[in-house]
C-alpha cells in the first residue's frame, strides 16, 4: 500500500572510507566504531528528519517540506551532525588504547552529505515503508561524483540547485558542478567543504552573558528537540505564530545564509535585529536597536532528555547605572516582550508542529540503528 505523493528533502550521510576500514580491520572493533558513529548521526538529525534507512555505510533520510518548512535548517543539521562526528571521532582517536588496526584508523574516516529536494512516495513492503520515486534515484545517483578528485574535500556536503532553490539558501565559496547522470540528464550541485565549516566553528569565540553581567536570567523548558526549538526562536516566519504583534522579516543574510552579520527587523515595532553570535542548535546571541534604545539578548539550548532547556539572558546596552538598568530591563521583559505570555505560546506552537509531524505516515522500514 502507498501513501500519496509528498515533496520534501531526501539525504544521504556517506561515511568516506567505510569499504576500506571494515575489509582491512577487526570485525569485532571495527563495527563497534560504525556503531558509535551511526547511533551520534541518527541521534543528531532525527527526529527533525525520518530514518528511512542504514545502508551499508550511509544513512538514508527524508524530510517532508511540511516538517522542515526553514530550508536554512536543513544546512544546519548537516554541518552540526558533522561537527558531532569530528568531535567523536576526535574523542575515540584520543582515548584509543587498542593496538588493532581498527583503533589506528579511525582517524582515516571521514563524512559526507548529498541532498536534493523532489518528490517521493511512501511504499509499503511487507509491512515495512520506505520513500520511492526518481527523486530517491537521483539522491543516491549524487554519490558518485567528482568532488574530491576536483577539490579535495573528504568531508563536503553537496547539494542539487533545486535544493538550494527550495532552502533559499545561497551559500558563498561553494564548488559548482555539472553532472550527467543517466536517465537525469545534467544535474547542477553545489558543495561546500565541511572540514573548513568545522574549523570556523571550532575557531569562534561565543559571545554570551554571565549571570552577573545579564540584568535579566531566566531559564525554561520546552518538549521539542534543540534544533526545532532554535527554528522557531530564530526564523522570522515562525516567529509569527507566537509572537503577538510581531512582524519579522530578514532583511540581509551575509553569505547568502543567516549567521553572523544577519539583520532582522520588525515592521510593526520598527526594531532592528543584529545577530552577534550564530552557533546552531547551540546559542544565538543578538543586539536589538531602535533609536536611543539598544540591548543584548541571548538565547542557549541544551539538550534535556526528549525536550531543551532554554536560558534567556537579556542585557539593556544603555549608559545608566546598573541600579537603575536592572529594574528597567525587567520592565522590559516582563511588559514589552511579554515574556512569560510569549514562553507559553511558543510552547503551544511547538506541541501543534510536533502533532502535525505525527500525523503525517511515516517511513519504519530498515531504521533500526545499529548495535553498539
Amino acid at each position: 500500500m502507498a501513501s500519496g505523493v509528498q515533496k520534501g528533502y531526501l539525504a544521504l550521510a556517506d561515511i568516506s572510507g567505510y569499504t576500506r576500514f571494515m575489509a582491512e580491520t577487526e570485525l569485532d572493533h571495527s563495527q563497534g566504531i560504525m556503531a558509535a558513529f551511526f547511533n551520534t548521526l541518527i541521534r543528531h538529525l532525527t527526529p527533525r528528519m525520518q530514518l528511512a534507512e542504514v545502508e551499508g555505510d550511509a544513512l538514508f533520510l527524508y524530510a517532508p517540506i511540511q516538517q522542515m518548512s526553514r530550508g536554512e535548517t536543513l544546512m544546519e543539521l548537516i554541518e552540526s551532525a558533522y561537527v558531532d562526528f569530528r568531535r567523536l571521532q576526535l574523542t575515540m582517536v584520543r582515548n584509543a588504547d587498542c593496538p588493532c588496526t581498527a583503533c589506528a584508523g579511525i582517524a582515516s574516516l571521514d563524512l559526507k552529505f548529498v541532498a536534493h529536494y523532489g518528490e517521493f512516495a511512501l511504499q509499503e513492503y511487507a509491512g515495512k515503508s520506505k520513500p520511492v520515486g526518481s527523486s530517491v534515484n537521483l539522491v543516491h545517483r549524487l554519490l558518485k561524483n567528482n568532488v574530491r578528485e576536483a577539490k579535495g574535500w573528504h568531508g563536503y556536503a553537496l547539494f542539487t540547485n533545486t535544493a538550494l532553490e527550495r532552502m533559499d539558501v545561497y551559500p558563498l565559496n561553494t564548488f559548482e558542478q555539472t553532472q550527467n547522470y543517466e536517465h537525469f540528464g545534467d544535474v547542477v550541485t553545489y558543495s561546500s567543504n565541511l572540514d573548513e565549516r568545522y574549523r570556523e566553528l571550532m575557531e569562534q569565540k561565543p559571545l554570551s552573558l554571565t549571570r552577573e553581567e545579564a540584568d535579566v536570567w531566566k531559564s525554561f523548558r520546552l518538549d521539542a528537540p534543540p534544533s526545532l526549538v532554535w527554528e522557531f526562536l530564530n526564523d522570522p516566519g515562525r516567529r509569527l505564530g507566537w509572537m503577538k504583534g510581531s512582524a519579522w522579516h530578514s532583511i540581509e543574510r551575509p553569505g547568502g545564509r543567516t549567521g553572523r552579520g544577519s539583520k532582522n527587523h520588525c515592521s510593526n515595532s520598527d526594531v532592528i535585529e543584529h545577530v552577534l553570535d550564530w552557533r546552531p542548535f547551540d546559542r544565538c546571541t543578538v543586539r536589538f536597536e531602535k533609536k536611543f534604545f539598544r540591548a543584548l539578548m541571548v538565547n542557549e539550548l541544551k539538550p534535556d532528555g526528549e525536550g531543551t532547556l532554554v536560558e534567556w539572558q537579556l542585557k539593556l546596552d544603555l549608559p545608566i547605572p546598573r541600579p537603575l538598568r536592572v529594574p528597567m530591563a525587567k520592565f522590559v521583559a516582563s511588559r514589552v516582550m511579554d515574556w512569560e505570555g510569549r514562553v507559553e505560546a511558543l510552547g503551544k506552537s511547538l506541541q501543534s508542529a510536533l502533532s502535525e509531524q505525527e500525523s503525517r505516515p511515516t517511513a519504519t522500514a530498515g531504521a533500526s540503528p545499529p548495535a553498539a
